[in-house]
């Protein structure tokens, strides 16, 4: 009898445990950050524009299924205002 008791508890805790391994709680995060790749237009070679800019990019959920992508582009000042221009992202159109 104590037996069966005991056994039941284990195959109980056992199953709460199984239980809790398959439970999957989904995080959301306000932005993360990724590695980012500066390649050149249409190609997978590593553009010259890659040593203007940060390794990684951070990513913000706008929560209608879009994301706002930020890197940090740092040039010498003789270089001008914006000469390092994004064409696309992912494949995907950039915009400004």
């Amino acid at each position: 009898m104590h037996n069966k008791k005991y056994l039941r508890y284990l195959l109980s805790m056992l199953a709460l445990l199984l239980f809790m391994i398959g439970v999957q709680i989904p995080v959301h995060a306000a932005s993360y950050n990724v590695p980012l790749q500066v390649l050149e237009n249409g190609s997978s070679n590593t553009s010259y524009a890659a040593a203007y800019f940060a390794n990684s990019a951070t990513v913000t959920p706008n929560g209608n299924g879009s994301y706002t992508v930020t890197s940090t582009v740092t040039t010498q000042k003789d270089l001008g205002n914006y000469p390092v221009q994004v064409l696309s992202i992912d494949g995907a159109g950039a915009k400004y």
